[in-house]
């Protein structure tokens, strides 16, 4: 993501320095912010879960950009009503989130005690568990994963994965024992391959579960992560219709991983996919061509590359069966070229290009600076241009990767 600010799925519990008899029974328990990519105009939303019993009156609680406060409940909070546990909180985003500096954080005041809760804008470390949104009948597998994205930028060390049911009063449904182990990779996984609908407590057609991740930096300082996931267990399967295959057209695999994206490893789409009931996904990750020898790096350093083709269809390969094929492809950022319409493509006016089984590697923005903050995109390659590419190959379709995102000129004429 170009300067915005990395609000990705990481944050910080800070320890409290109160000296109150009672202070472990109050707190902050989790915050969550939406969206997860956050520009100057957007509605950003902040559900804050606070802890302790507030019976003689209401936690204060205040949302801080690099500690200056933007909003908080004050007023709500001193009325006579009483508040939920979560407090949810709305502002409007500034042009403080085009810095990757930028620093969020929640702060509740009650009884002269302040608590803190930080959701950085990591540039480093970054965590994620994901599931499949559904799977089929109760002795359905559901995978999984856990990641760690970044510990090559500044290691720690996992002490333990655990999967709870909140179903089941949160109780204990998997457990990794990490045993301390040294995460410096740039990106590592753990994958739980056997778990079962019928492990978790189903309730009105969902599975609900936390996947928390307990881990220290600098040896001795702890720090937990928690992810919620919801999995709809359906009673049956899709229809199926002689000669038609359901199948995902546009899904990142771990050859994108950009400041705005990171796709699943293919060890957990070789899973996904057949438990959703999906008989083929495309691959199509960001071809953005740029080296990670680059300085500046550039937001897409780590994208697909060239060099990198054989690998993804290697991988594609590897992880495909006879009932779940993974097609590889691209998604390539090209700006418009139009002749007619007033717009001879320099302006802002991009759009994303997916391709499906092209033979050879079509190559999209080059550079650390091929998204400059003044919108002149006329450095992209133009959308022609990449469709005459899949002209000389013997396979290779070409589509729109988000239609409502159309140019108000015709440039597929």
């Amino acid at each position: 993501m170009k300067k915005i600010a990395f609000l990705f799925l990481c944050f910080v519990v800070l320890v409290s320095f109160d000296t109150q008899a009672n202070e472990s029974d109050y707190g902050i328990k989790t915050i969550r912010v939406h969206p997860k990519v956050i520009k100057p105009g957007t509605e950003v939303t902040v559900n804050v879960l606070v802890t302790g019993d507030f019976t003689r009156g209401n936690p204060v609680v205040g949302i801080y950009i690099n500690d200056e406060k933007v909003i908080d409940n004050r007023e709500i909070a001193e009325s006579p009503v009483s508040l939920a546990p979560t407090v949810s909180l709305k502002f409007t985003a500034d042009n403080r989130f085009l810095s990757r500096d930028l620093e969020l954080k929640a702060v509740m005041s009650f009884e002269d005690q302040r608590y803190e809760i930080l959701y950085p804008n990591s540039a480093n470390k970054d965590f994620c568990a994901d599931a499949p949104w559904r799977v089929v009948g109760e002795d359905a597998a559901i995978p999984v994963e856990a990641s760690i994205f970044d510990g090559d930028q500044w290691e720690c060390n996992l002490d333990w994965i655990d999967i709870s049911d909140v179903n089941n009063g949160g109780a204990e449904v998997a457990y990794y024992d990490g045993g301390g182990e040294s995460i410096d990779d740039h990106r590592w996984s753990y994958l739980f391959d056997n778990l079962i609908a019928s492990d978790f407590v189903i309730v009105d057609g969902y599975i609900e579960m936390v996947v928390q991740m307990h881990y220290r930096e600098l040896i001795i300082v702890p720090y937990d992560f928690y992810q919620y996931l919801r999995v709809k267990v359906a009673d049956r399967n899709f229809p199926r219709i002689a000669g038609w295959y359901y199948g995902d057209t546009h899904y990142h695999s771990a050859f994108t991983d950009n400041f705005n994206e990171r796709g699943g490893s293919f060890a957990m789409i070789g899973r996904c996919g057949p438990a959703i009931g999906l008989h083929w996904t495309m691959i199509t990750d960001h071809a953005s061509n740029n080296s990670g020898n680059q300085w500046p790096v550039g937001d897409f350093a780590n994208d697909l590359e060239d060099h990198e083709w054989n690998a993804l269809w290697d991988s594609c390969q590897a992880y495909r069966t006879s009932d779940f094929r993974i097609i590889r492809g691209e998604e390539v950022t090209v700006k418009n070229d139009a002749t007619t319409g007033g717009d001879d493509g320099t302006n802002d006016n991009t759009a994303h290009m997916l391709t499906l089984a092209n033979s050879n590697y079509i190559e999209g923005p080059i550079g650390p600076e091929a998204y400059p903050e003044s919108g002149n995109h006329s450095n992209l390659k133009p959308l022609t241009s990449r469709l005459q590419l899949l002209d000389p190959m013997q396979y290779g379709i070409a589509y729109s990767a988000h239609p409502e995102d159309a140019w108000i000129v015709e440039v597929f004429e």
